[in-house]
């Protein structure tokens, strides 16, 4: 006991020097601040490194069934919605390079709109922000040319499939018989830029 009691009279306790503990507080909060700003300029400079991937739209069940219907036979499946798109009421009166709008459909910024002509042709028309992309499910579109205007067509001998982009919009025409000249009207009559023939 009696070393114990030595050893607690040898010590002595120091009042701490005025403003440490303020100074102690300033690090911590410093400290504290510091990841934060730490934080955020890593998610700007990721933001930047890897800028957001456009979204994806599958057209492949939707073309599944357009690709085995025979010609005459292809209007339903032309006609039908993709699956999660829904009708939109009272659109039926537009029209686009002498085609008829008979119904439209809808999902998000998506429109899937369902066009007739006179001589029974039957096409849908999607359309989409710009930085949307279409896939066909296993057909790959290849980059072509058609009448001066640039675009994406599906390599499908079962189908016609067009995606080009005109004012700040991406759209695919899907048909069974439309001609390429067909294409080139409507992507015109929506205002894709075309390329001055040579010669002309």
């Amino acid at each position: 006991m009696n070393a114990e009691r030595l050893l607690a009279e040898s010590l002595t306790v120091e009042p701490a020097p005025p403003g440490l503990w303020d100074q102690l507080q300033k690090r911590r909060r410093a400290r504290l601040l510091k990841y934060p700003a730490c934080a955020g300029a890593i998610l700007i400079v990721a933001a930047l490194l890897y800028p957001r991937q456009a979204a994806v739209v599958d057209l492949g069940e939707y073309l599944g069934p357009v690709r085995a219907a025979r010609p005459e036979a292809s209007s339903e499946a032309l006609g039908s919605p993709v699956k999660g798109f829904a009708p939109v009421a009272g659109s039926a009166d537009k029209g686009v390079a002498g085609l008829r709008l008979v119904r439209e459909y809808r999902r998000g910024s998506i429109d899937q709109a369902i066009f007739d002509r006179s001589d029974g042709l039957r096409l849908a028309l999607f359309s989409a922000p710009a930085n949307m992309r279409f896939r066909y499910g296993e057909q790959a579109g290849v980059e072509t040319m058609i009448e001066g205007i640039r675009c994406e067509k599906v390599d499908c001998p079962k189908q016609e499939t067009y995606s080009f982009v005109a004012h700040g919009k991406r759209y695919v025409i899907v048909s069974k018989s439309c001609t390429p000249s067909d294409a080139a009207a409507i992507m015109l009559a929506l205002g894709a830029p075309a390329r001055a023939r040579s010669g002309s």
